[in-house]
């Protein structure tokens, strides 16, 4: 135990002690306060498929409307935060009940970033296939709920590139910069209805007839990040694609399936706009692609964000102080 502890410190140190920033490529803003509205599209898909059933496959497909929300974000120094909810309009009658709401809080330390994400949407479309073939109704189903909460550590290998700069738009890329970096975290997904897959238990397998589907994910993904600037203005793209340990529990009226399991797992993020000392401006995409699969059941699931934010920096030195502390 003495050696393990000594050897995590000793990695924190020499990572802590490395993660300096190199300024002729980044500049790091202090004493600065920065706030933004912001409007968010949002999509989500779920995809079931049961293996087992008799006559072929019979898979799902669940689908949210391109939400539309409005929010908030503001970050200082090494802490930010934004979050978002759904406009109460809809096309469709039946999704004006419907419900969507993000929340991503982020902290900073050098070329170390950890965010705690939580999401919660109520309200999908849902297509059937059965034998590959005869596609059903689309119809809506207001039941369904997906609530997921998520941590998330990412560390960036080069001391040229900032996550900050590009994608919190706090501090700022000077020079076109690229680097390595691991994205290790965790992931709750809870996905409950009065059933997801299949309404009766007499056209699939008996584990189809599922109301409530719960995940615990713990996830490492390497990957590659890169920025080109250009008098303030940016492109930045981040990719990482891993493996993530998960167990899920699939529950019925009566029957519970608990399943450990191996997984893909892809994050992607992506912004292009402006960023000085006082007003900053960009349109992000982020996309996670999680998957769940057992002998019975397999489960992917797609978030799809576009996020456009402008935003102004106050310069405080009152708020300066508080730096030590954050």
């Amino acid at each position: 135990m003495r050696k393990i502890i000594f050897i995590v410190s000793f990695l924190t140190l020499f990572f802590s002690v490395k993660a300096q920033f190199d300024t002729t490529h980044v500049h790091l803003t202090k004493n600065q306060f920065t706030v933004y509205p912001m409007m968010e599209l949002a999509y989500l898909e779920l995809k079931f498929k049961d293996n087992n059933f008799e006559r072929g496959i019979y898979s799902t497909t669940l689908t949210s409307r391109y939400t539309t929300s409005v929010g908030f974000g503001m970050s200082f120094y090494r802490f930010g935060f934004s979050f978002s909810f759904q406009l109460p309009y809809s096309d469709i009658d039946e999704l004006k009940n419907s419900k969507a709401f993000n929340f991503a809080g982020g902290y900073s330390y050098k070329r170390f970033y950890g965010e705690l994400r939580y999401r919660d949407y109520k309200g999908f479309q849902k297509a059937d296939l059965i034998h590959d073939s005869i596609k059903g109704d689309v119809h809506v189903r207001k039941d369904i709920e997906l609530k997921q909460v998520g941590l998330a550590m990412n560390y960036f290998f080069s001391r040229k590139f900032n996550f900050d700069a590009n994608f919190k738009n706090y501090n700022i890329q000077k020079k076109s910069a690229a680097s390595f970096l691991v994205l290790a975290g965790t992931n709750f997904y809870r996905i409950k209805g009065s059933y997801l897959i299949a309404d009766t238990n007499h056209v699939a397998s008996d584990i189809t007839y599922v109301k409530d589907l719960d995940v615990y994910a713990i996830k490492v993904a390497p990957g590659g990040a890169f920025s080109l600037t250009y008098k303030g203005l940016y492109w930045s793209t981040l990719l990482a694609v891993g493996a993530a340990f998960n167990r899920n529990i699939l529950k019925g009226d009566t029957r519970k399936n608990i399943v450990y399991q191996w997984t893909p797992v892809v994050e992607g993020r992506s912004a292009i706009g402006y960023n000085s000392q006082k007003w900053f401006a960009s349109l992000t995409l982020n996309i996670e692609s999680d998957y769940f699969f057992s002998s019975e059941v397999n489960l992917s699931v797609m978030n799809v964000f576009y996020n456009l934010k402008v935003g102004y920096k106050f310069n405080s030195k009152y708020l300066g102080k508080l730096e030590k502390y954050l």
